[in-house]
């Protein structure tokens, strides 16, 4: 049985996962590789590392290195490995990881692009898919397509959740494993993964895993701040008539909830998850009023400013504002929020792996 990990809320654990990680620890090569959940969780974990402790990692449960994508710092990394006696091939995207948060995915352009697959003409994130048209990605879902035999999952962690689910589209895995995904696409987009067995796994209160809204639309941005605390939603809806935004976004299949304590649900509904969220905000220990309020301010800041163009206000700038202001939370250690602290990758892990 792996490792038993208890939950993290240092900030290296959700900015630098692969910061002094232990990878596969006290892994049993029969039983906790047939896991396939676990394993993928593992694998997202890992491909949070430099080259060198990936190949290392991979080689001491069987697996070896098909190739690599992306190694700069305002690119994605993932990698392709197979284990050939098991027959399986798994692709694994990391999230995003810096010390300058909002350089990173500032660029991520929300508003949808066009996105066709055969017949099928969907809408997609922008940014999301700007990062998965990559050379370096391309080339490396090339090289899986052509292994050609055997099993494979397509797994990754929150932007690499989304990148992997894009590479599901073009490979047709035997399973597509997301932890902390954000939503890629519309429902057309969705309908893409009827007949694939999708494994979303979504830890408690996640942020990232509610973003972006299903609709730019006031009800929907009003709940997303009333999960956070944030009063004031009496102002969402001039925001967005500034923004002109009409984007639709759903999430490809059900979700597989991480509860507060860990455990993994499938069958729970709306009201009770959003009680077991509100008692994991409540029960949180490091959650200073003064970080809420930090929040507050910066949203109204961030609408103040928004209103004082004398046009429709530019996308990027608005969201390079937006997640500075949050950057600036989730630098604090510990991480001041439950809902930034349960995206750490580890604690996708420990939920499916049982935590300590």
């Amino acid at each position: 049985m792996p490792r038993k990990y208890a939950y993290d809320t240092s900030a290296a654990a959700l900015l630098a996962p692969a910061k002094g990680a232990v990878f596969f620890e006290n892994w049993d090569r029969d039983v906790d590789t047939a896991n396939h959940d676990l394993l993928c969780a593992e694998m997202s974990r890992l491909a949070y590392a430099d080259n060198g402790v990936v190949e290392a990692a991979l080689r001491s449960v069987g697996f070896s290195v098909i190739g690599f994508a992306g190694a700069n710092n305002r690119g994605t990394q993932g990698f392709a490995a197979k284990n050939i006696a098991r027959g399986l091939t798994v692709l694994a995207f990391r999230g995003t990881e810096s010390n300058r948060f909002e350089d990173i995915v500032s660029d991520v352009d929300t508003l949808p692009r066009d996105y066709r697959r055969g017949d099928r003409l969907c809408r997609v994130h922008g940014g999301f898919l700007k990062a998965y048209e990559q050379q370096p990605v391309q080339e490396l879902i090339a090289a899986v397509r052509q292994q050609g035999v055997g099993a494979l999952l397509v797994t990754g962690h929150s932007l690499g959740a989304a990148l992997a689910t894009l590479a599901a589209v073009d490979t047709t895995p035997s399973r597509l494993v997301t932890l902390g995904s954000p939503r890629v696409g519309d429902e057309a987009f969705s309908a893409l993964f009827a007949g694939l067995e999708v494994r979303r796994f979504v830890g408690c209160c996640d942020v990232v895993s509610r973003v972006p809204p299903e609709r730019f639309e006031a009800a929907h941005l009003a709940r997303l701040l009333e999960e956070l605390g944030v009063p004031g939603p009496s102002w969402i809806g001039r925001t967005l008539g500034l923004l002109k935004l009409s984007a639709q976004f759903a999430h490809v299949s059900t979700a597989r909830y991480i509860d507060r304590n860990g455990l993994v649900t499938e069958t729970s509904g709306d009201a009770e998850q959003a009680a077991d969220q509100k008692s994991a905000r409540e029960a949180y220990p490091h959650a200073p009023r003064h970080a809420r309020d930090q929040l507050v301010a910066h949203l109204r800041s961030l609408v103040t400013s928004s209103a004082s163009f004398s046009s429709v206000p530019d996308l990027q700038q608005v969201t390079r504002k937006l997640l500075g202001g949050v950057f600036n939370l989730v630098r604090g250690d510990p991480v001041p929020l439950r809902d930034l602290a349960d995206h750490a990758p580890i604690n996708y892990f420990s939920g499916i792996a049982g935590r300590g």
